[in-house]
């Protein structure tokens, strides 16, 4: 699932913790000041989230706090505690990215090791469709772990997380490998041609999974847990698909905007099924740190170093590589299920660590991380020019390719209607043609059609320079879905309002 940022919050606990931070400079124990500044923070984050569960591990200098706050079941009002589980979703992607650089180690495979070498047919090899070629033999295990490949991502294809909720909700069903594949194959093409840019894909990590069993000879849960886990200490961590009744009795409710809910662990797979508790995850991500679940220094290495790209084309400080996320010299993973959020990263250079928990979805684990490391995410002011100006250009040629295709479509039935010897098409293209002309009459006699093409496009001279026309019909060509109007009315409006206001850097 997509994170949702959520700025009012985080300003709300920049307030409570910094005052706190200039008091605690005057108090000598370094471990009194990070036991106080761990549970402020949790304190602090959870009551500006309306009492929502938070869990929080701090390591600074040696030295480990723990802190939990808010309520476990609202309902019951039964508090968090410390040492209790929490899904911890697409931190789990961590964990499976460093099984397949293990087994890279072993030369069983490479990351450029073509995904055909598993695959040579079935549904599976659909998600490389792309503008009438499939692109599935230049498919590769590193374009999985960057997020490259374009396949669909089938928790991210219902436009909110929201109506995926709605859909997946439950703990009854169990979804398999094949199952996932059709979630995924089942909604067209690929998003664009492998290896072209970065796109977020649970997809991939679940063939990564996949990939594990078929390249270790065991299931990758039985290896993830002898060759990671265990090496790790790690002894209260289960697969959502595995934990023991007693254990999963005890762990909190799962919310989304403070509504229980549950995700069934087996939807989440490899690309995020992993449930832990901080100290747990803080032995794991320190252990990867240290280089101790590797056998050369040089796979660490590459990890550290090597594959990043940016992750969102706004934010010029965060990076995502080999199944990491970088920011400002720390590294490690976020995660969001359908009723828990979480964050763990480490600073290998200075050995802080950084855990985090919720059990409310819409609470993000990485703004309170960020507030308590002091980083900033960096919004860069020209990459988000040229997106705005992008997504505004794309907006006016969505305007213009409703009308277009509606000419298009009119010409075809018109020749229907004229040429066809069927009585039935013939009544069958009448009806269409009513239905389009009505639906054109109220869209073109809506009076804002008009002032908001104009308006977008003053919008976009004011802020990208000379409307041009070529680009329109480039951006125009390059959208294969016509959209009317009437369905992005709302979108134009608010970008039209938004952009006005941009100016050029």
């Amino acid at each position: 699932m997509k994170n949702r940022s959520n700025i009012g919050l985080l300003l709300t606990l920049l307030i409570g913790v910094v005052p706190l931070l200039a008091k605690t400079q005057t108090v000598v124990n370094p471990e009194i000041a990070l036991r106080q500044e761990v549970e402020r923070a949790a304190e602090t984050y959870s009551h500006a989230n309306k009492d929502t569960g938070i869990w929080l591990l701090v390591e600074k200098n040696g030295k480990q706090y723990k802190a939990a706050a808010g309520l476990a079941d609202r309902e019951k009002k039964i508090p968090v505690a410390v040492d209790q589980l929490f899904e911890i979703g697409s931190a789990s992607k961590v964990f499976t990215g460093v099984a397949i650089f293990q087994l890279i180690e072993q030369g069983k495979l490479s990351l450029d090791t073509k995904l055909n070498t598993f695959y040579t047919k079935g549904e599976i090899t659909k998600l490389a469709q792309y503008k009438g070629k499939n692109y599935w033999n230049e498919v590769t295990v590193g374009m999985l772990l960057r997020h490259r490949s374009g396949f669909v991502d089938y928790l991210n294809v219902y436009g909110g997380d929201e109506k995926a909720i709605n859909i997946f909700s439950g703990k009854g069903r169990h979804y398999t490998f094949a199952d996932i594949i059709h979630l995924s194959a089942d909604f067209g093409d690929a998003n664009f041609k492998p290896g072209e840019k970065f796109q977020y894909c649970n997809t991939g990590y679940v063939i990564l999974g996949d990939i594990i069993s078929r390249v270790s000879g065991i299931n990758w849960h039985d290896y993830i847990r002898q060759h990671i886990m265990e090496k790790a200490g790690m002894v209260h961590t289960y697969f959502g698909t595995r934990i023991p009744q007693k254990e999963r009795d005890k762990m909190p409710m799962g919310y989304v905007t403070m509504k229980p809910t549950a995700m069934p662990p087996s939807l989440a797979d490899s690309a995020g099924e992993i449930i832990s508790n901080l100290e747990d995850l803080a032995r794991f991500i320190k252990a990867w740190g240290r280089g101790e679940l590797y056998q050369k220094p040089k796979t660490l290495k590459i990890q550290l170093n090597e594959g990043f790209q940016q992750q969102y084309p706004t934010v010029a400080n965060l990076y995502y590589g080999y199944g990491l996320v970088k920011i400002e010299g720390f590294y490690g993973h976020g995660g969001q299920t359908f009723g828990f959020e979480s964050y763990m990263t480490i600073n290998p250079q200075s050995g802080d660590v950084y855990i985090v928990g919720t059990n409310d979805a819409m609470v993000r684990s990485m703004d309170l991380f960020t507030a308590l490391a002091d980083i900033r995410l960096k919004d860069d002011m020209a990459l988000q020019h040229t997106a705005n100006c992008l997504k505004l250009t794309k907006n006016m040629a969505l305007m213009t390719r409703g009308t277009e295709s509606n000419r298009k479509k009119i010409m075809e039935l018109r020749k229907v209607i004229q040429t066809a010897t069927d009585i039935k098409a013939k009544t069958k293209a009448t009806k269409e043609l009513q239905a389009i002309n009505q639906q054109t009459k109220t869209r073109m006699s809506n009076t804002q059609y008009p002032s908001m093409y104009d308006a977008l496009k003053k919008s976009y001279e004011a802020s990208c320079g000379t409307f041009s026309q070529e680009s329109n019909a480039t951006v125009t060509h390059a959208i294969e879905n016509s959209i009317l109007f009437n369905n992005i009315m709302a979108e134009v409006l608010g970008d039209a309002l938004s952009l006005s206001k941009v100016k050029k850097p």
